[in-house]
């Protein structure tokens, strides 16, 4: 469960409403580049990917959405490390863990309308 009010009140000091367009970009823009992610995997580049997910790792950092954020880093330390990874497996983990974020976004914010 992510703790929009926390973000939103305490750290961004906002109303729902004031931060609302900042989540629809979010949301849009994580949709790209997790599209970018899967073309990156598919082509088995894993130099663009690491570039990728250190977008994405910052993005999620920055909004506070430690759901994405830690497996995202954990991926990202990993080929850092310079391990062997499934590029494939790992988008597809980023995308169902995006699809339960984008889902509370939608709820958290449907609340206020």
């Amino acid at each position: 469960m992510i703790d929009f009010d926390k973000f939103i009140i305490d750290e961004m000091d906002a109303t729902r409403e004031e931060i609302e367009p900042l989540y629809r970009i979010y949301l849009s823009e994580m949709e790209d580049m997790i599209t970018q992610l899967s073309t990156a995997s598919k082509e088995n580049d894993s130099e663009s990917y690491k570039s990728l997910l250190h977008n994405v790792k910052g993005i999620n950092a920055n909004m506070r959405l430690d759901m994405l954020l830690i497996p995202i880093s954990e991926i990202y330390q990993a080929l850092m490390n310079g391990e062997t990874i499934d590029l494939g497996n790992s988008t597809e983990k980023i995308s169902v863990l995006f699809e339960q974020v984008r889902l509370e976004i939608t709820n958290y914010f449907a609340d206020t309308k």
